[in-house]
């Protein structure tokens, strides 16, 4: 048991209660501290190293202001008078400076407790960038953990966490590509297969963990947050793959799928759209096209904290059928003539997001930017200095 399968923002103080009263172990998956750790070298070590360790194994919690005997959680005692925001800044400067590579898949909550103490819990997501190693004063030294803590990791366990990291991130690309050769041969429900075609892939970098399946009661539950890109959702069910939302041109008697979310069982959301463009004219609504990539991107986003997915997650667009299309800006629909996109499918590269609670239109800027240079343009005309605007 531990509180891997409460979303870290929904974690109180009763479930820290229910820690205790239940005298739920240490594990793999979650480890007590009573204090935060100091300033001292020696402390900063033995932090590192926790930290690691969770990384470089299945990911888990660690928990500081609860006191244990022998791995037991016997008293939620709080961290006292603290400033929580300066600490968490603290920790997360210690581990900046001290791991290689930079841990991107971490989050930090400051729980509030009812005597006025606190309690910080830390989780750790199991990483994509094995493996990672603490560098602090030159220690040079790797860290992983079992079901007795931690303990530093062998030239075999390494060079494995080195091969896995390779074949998370290839699996996904594999995924990907073999999800776009099925859209593009007809084999979803996608029905337009004559149609261009936007295609938004989210995907947890542990997906294809064997142990993560969401829960598809939840799923159905939140379904108002799978609206497809364009937006709105015609029906939703379950399907073998997970869970399933579409939208339909054309009556009811003669209707096809235009567009569609799917949600997989290891959380994994692929959404396409066939309505961002003018398949006669061959052009690209642009302001449509990049409002309502925000718009999804951030429910999809919210939608996996409340499912209980993890960061850092890869955010992937495609664009099938595009050849010959071009940019349209309104009001006026203004048409960049001499800028036409010069093949069929347009693979943008992969985008990292470090935690669920970002700005779209911060993180997606680069992949807008490769569109508008598909198209011969330097990049989104929609951001100034930076920002996105919506103006020209």
């Amino acid at each position: 048991m531990s509180l891997m399968h409460i979303p870290l923002n929904s974690i109180t103080e009763q479930d820290l209660r229910v820690l205790v009263d239940n005298k739920v172990a240490e594990t793999k998956f979650i480890e007590y501290k009573e204090r935060l750790p100091g300033n001292s070298d020696g402390d900063k070590k033995e932090f590192l190293a926790d930290a690691t360790s969770f990384a470089n194994a299945s990911g888990g919690d660690i928990i500081f202001g609860i006191k244990e005997s022998e791995g037991v959680p016997i008293e939620i005692c709080g961290l006292g008078e603290i400033n929580p925001d300066r600490e968490i800044a603290r920790l997360e400067s210690i581990m900046r400076d001290g791991i290689s590579p930079r841990m991107v898949g971490k989050d930090i909550k400051a729980i509030e407790l009812q005597n006025g103490s606190t309690v910080i819990i830390m989780r750790i997501s199991r990483s994509w960038a094995l493996p990672h190693m603490v560098i602090f004063q030159k220690d040079y030294r790797f860290y992983t953990r079992n079901a007795n803590g931690k303990h530093p990791m062998d030239v075999s366990e390494i060079r494995a966490a080195i091969t896995l990291s390779e074949t998370i991130i290839e699996k996904i690309r594999n995924f990907r590509l073999a999800r776009l050769s099925m859209i593009t041969s007809g084999e979803t429900p996608l029905q337009f297969s004559d149609y261009p075609v936007i295609v938004l892939h989210v995907v947890p970098l542990n997906a294809f963990d064997p142990s993560i399946q969401v829960d598809l009661r939840i799923v159905q539950e939140n379904a108002q947050l799978l609206k497809t890109i364009y937006g709105g959702t015609s029906s939703k069910r379950y399907n073998a793959e997970g869970f399933f939302a579409y939208d339909i041109n054309g009556d009811w008697s003669n209707w096809r799928i235009c567009a569609y979310t799917q949600v997989f069982r290891n959380g994994i959301i692929e959404s396409t759209d066939t309505r961002i463009f003018s398949k006669e004219a061959k052009l690209i609504h642009s302001l449509y096209l990049e409002e309502k990539l925000f718009r999804s991107l951030k429910e999809y986003l919210e939608f996996l904290n409340i499912v209980g997915a993890s960061a850092p997650i890869l955010i992937m667009v495609s664009m099938l059928r595009v050849c010959g299309f071009k940019m349209a800006l309104p009001p006026s629909i203004y048409v960049f003539d001499e800028a036409v996109i010069d093949r069929n499918d347009l693979i943008i590269p992969e985008v990292l997001v470090e935690k669920l609670d970002v700005e779209p239109e911060d993180i997606l800027k680069p992949t807008l930017d490769v569109i508008w240079n598909a198209a011969g343009l330097p990049g989104s005309m929609y951001y100034k200095d930076g920002k996105w605007d919506g103006r020209r």
